[in-house]
Parts: C-alpha cells; sequence; structure tokens
C-alpha cells in the first residue's frame, strides 16, 4: 500500500514538473519567440502548459499568420500581453490572417483555454473544435472577415466545452457592428454538455447566430443575438436552430440574464 500511495505521488509529481510556461515575444507567424513556436512547443510536454505574451511595445498588437493547430492543453490568454501605455478597450492581441491558409486555430486535444483574442480577416472556419472536449473559449472577438460564408467557432463531437462572452462582429462590448458575415457564426454538431453563455452577435446577411445539430444535454442562456441589447434590427435570420435529434438542452430561462435576446 505505500508502495502504490508514493509510486502515486512520484507520478504525479513528474508530471506537474513538466508543466512549462512559454512566452511569445514577437508578432512573426514563425520562429523563436512567436505564437506558432509557442504552440509546437507545448505539445511535447504532455501536460497542461501556459502560453503567455510579452511583445515590445505599446498593445495592440497584430500577429499575421496561417492556421494555427493544437495538439496538447494550452492555456492562452491575451490579456496576459502588458499594456506597456495602451489605455484602450480592444484586446491586445489581434491574430490575422495572412492569407495563406482559410482556418485560424484548430483544436485537435482536449482542455485548451483560449482567452482575450480578437481574430481578424479569416474566411473559412476561424476556430475549429474537432472531437475535443473541456475546452473554454471565453472573451475573444470576431471581425473582419475577408470573404463570406464559412463559419467563425465549428464543432464536431465535443463534450463539455465552454464558449462564453465571446464578441462576434464587434471588437467591444456594447460596440458597433462591424462587417462580418460567416454562414454561420456558431455551428456545432454531435456535441454534448456544452455552455454557450454571454456572446454578443450581430447577425446580419444571411448569417445565423447557432446552428447545433444533435445536440445534447447543452445550455444556451443569456446571449445576445441581434447587435446590441436595445437593438435588435440587424436580426433578420435564424437566432437558434436545433435539429429533431437534439435533446435535453436549456434554452433561456425566467432569471435574470438568462434569456437571449
Amino acid at each position: 500500500m505505500i508502495r502504490i500511495i508514493l509510486f502515486t505521488f512520484l507520478t504525479c509529481t513528474l508530471i506537474a514538473l513538466h508543466a512549462a510556461i512559454f512566452t511569445v515575444t514577437n508578432t512573426n507567424a514563425t520562429g523563436a519567440g512567436s505564437l506558432a513556436q509557442a504552440v509546437d512547443d507545448a505539445r511535447f510536454t504532455g501536460t497542461l502548459d501556459t502560453i503567455v505574451f510579452d511583445i515590445p511595445g505599446p498593445a495592440p498588437h497584430t500577429i499575421t499568420s496561417g492556421s494555427i493547430f493544437f495538439y496538447s492543453s494550452t492555456y492562452v490568454d491575451g490579456d496576459s500581453q502588458p499594456a506597456n501605455g495602451y489605455t484602450g478597450a480592444g484586446k491586445k492581441i489581434i491574430f490575422s490572417s495572412s492569407g495563406v491558409d482559410p482556418n485560424g486555430f484548430g483544436f485537435f486535444t482536449d482542455r485548451c483555454t483560449v482567452k482575450n483574442i480578437l481574430f481578424e480577416n479569416w474566411d473559412n472556419s476561424v476556430v475549429t473544435f474537432s472531437g475535443a472536449s473541456y475546452h473554454t473559449f471565453e472573451g475573444n472577438a470576431f471581425i473582419g472577415r475577408a470573404a463570406s460564408g464559412g463559419f467563425s467557432i465549428l464543432g464536431y463531437a465535443c463534450d463539455s466545452c465552454i464558449i462564453k462572452d465571446n464578441l462576434f462582429n464587434k471588437e467591444e462590448v456594447g460596440g458597433p457592428c462591424l462587417g462580418f458575415s460567416p454562414s454561420y457564426h456558431v455551428l456545432f454538431t454531435a456535441s454534448k454538455n456544452m455552455e454557450f453563455t454571454g456572446n454578443e452577435m450581430c447577425v446580419f446577411n444571411n448569417t445565423q447566430a447557432f446552428r447545433l445539430t444533435d445536440i445534447d444535454s447543452s445550455t444556451i442562456q443569456g446571449n445576445i443575438l441581434g447587435g446590441n441589447p436595445d437593438d435588435c434590427s440587424t436580426l433578420n435570420q435564424t437566432g437558434i436552430s436545433f435539429n429533431d435529434t437534439s435533446t435535453n438542452n436549456v434554452i433561456g430561462g425566467i432569471l435574470p440574464g438568462e434569456a437571449n435576446t
């Protein structure tokens, strides 16, 4: 019994020692100090790693890049970037398409967190979750799509992921609607135990806010689907749609902040 406990303790300790912090120090697409390099380095530790930003000069900083794929559990927060004199309300880290790849971030692992990043000018699926579970995607923003069509967030076979407090077609909470017209802002298929809460969306030009197919035991609450809370003039398309085989979902509610408006 003592040997088992000691072995378990040593195993957990060794795993914890491998967790690392990787720092992004420039806006280069690749190479040392780049976001792409930090994500690539994190995949080899075998545990949850953290990526922080420390790019010199006043924010915001734009990283113009091709697609970046996550293959290991990683925590990324754009707010870790020092302001360095920046006093604006916008995101301090902008992830912009180089025009080479149509897709932005892709997640092919479990337990990633991405927060407080502005995604701009991506053509197809800006963020993709494939067979992934226990992700948190919170406080991010999407603007400036280079072409109509595609998806802001696309997910398939996901379990227990949180899509929370993100902005679609706008840079700031309560801010004006900006040009950005995917086919769907959020499209998930064959997923369960999902949370879609507190997202603010401008919906126009044939865009649907949520398209959820074969979704089970999920919550959709507190989302603003027509621009600003007091302006639903842009909501001329579908807000939230399900297919017939989606079951046991909670949409809206009676408590303050639970309604989708």
